[in-house]
């Protein structure tokens, strides 16, 4: 999933059905804590670009239009899979993962609160392979028409049962002032079926920035030096001054910006 940083993707929505059953319109969303409209008009599914790839000009019309761009299949998946198992040996090696459970299926106990671990992310070379080279680099390069750079640090989640994320724009967390030509891929690192929960996004929020102009010309990383968190955030102890989260309640965020939640 590639999308502009402008736009508000939720991580990890849980359905109540089971996997075998569960289709697009029998899922049940929830998202902190709140059960989502499912009408047509308030819930739907990505659109799907794999058809596009090789073609700069259409997928950044596709881009343009829909604010994201779906691609099933992207990576290989043997590939896919071979940086998962690097993650979830180191998971296990810190004991965060079920005991005796299969390894591959990254099985949290019960009552974990993970969620945004970056140290799985850092030194970490099977994964640094698959995020910025090869396919991926390629790509970007097709859709800019020339050559990109890439973040050094990855935004990477182990999101557990529960909550999720919040609502949020990716800018607040890596635009450091600019929201131009700065995209987000969101990738999946392994199966993830709806009862698991994925990602979703607004349809249309990238086209919102108006509404949401002071929201987006914050950075999570403002901090006052002589604030009373100051001396807690320069240690790391404490992460940010503020979360970046644009709503804690994704049906009223919806229902004030228009639009579907979108997955898939």
């Amino acid at each position: 999933m590639f999308f502009p940083t402008s736009s508000i993707p939720i991580r990890g929505s849980y359905a109540k059905k089971d996997l075998m059953t569960t289709t697009i319109s029998s899922f049940v969303p929830r998202s902190q804590g709140f059960e989502l409209d499912t009408r047509p008009e308030s819930f739907g599914e990505f659109q799907c670009s794999s058809s596009l790839l090789g073609d700069g000009e259409e997928l950044r019309r596709q881009m343009e239009e829909n604010g994201y761009l779906f691609i099933r299949g992207f990576f290989l998946r043997d590939d896919v899979l071979a940086v998962r198992r690097t993650v979830m040996t180191r998971m296990v090696a810190a004991g965060l993962l079920e005991p005796g459970s299969d390894l591959m299926e990254g099985i949290v106990p019960k009552g974990s609160n993970l969620k945004f671990s970056p140290e799985f992310g850092m030194n970490n070379p099977e994964l640094d392979a698959l995020l910025f080279s090869g396919r991926i680099m390629e790509f970007y390069r097709l859709l800019f028409g020339e050559e990109t750079m890439h973040f050094n640090f990855t935004w990477f989640r182990t999101i557990g049962p529960g909550f999720g994320t919040r609502p949020h724009c990716d800018v607040v967390y890596m635009g450091r002032g600019t929201r131009t030509r700065l995209y987000t891929a969101w990738v999946p690192i392994g199966d993830v079926p709806l009862n698991v929960g994925g990602l979703m996004l607004l349809e249309g929020s990238h086209r919102q920035s108006d509404r949401m102009e002071a929201y987006l010309n914050r950075d999570v990383d403002t901090y006052c030096t002589n604030g009373r968190h100051a001396e807690e955030i320069e240690s790391g102890k404490k992460r940010w001054e503020w979360d970046g989260s644009l709503s804690a309640n994704p049906f009223t965020l919806r229902e004030k910006l228009g639009g579907r939640w979108l997955t898939t």
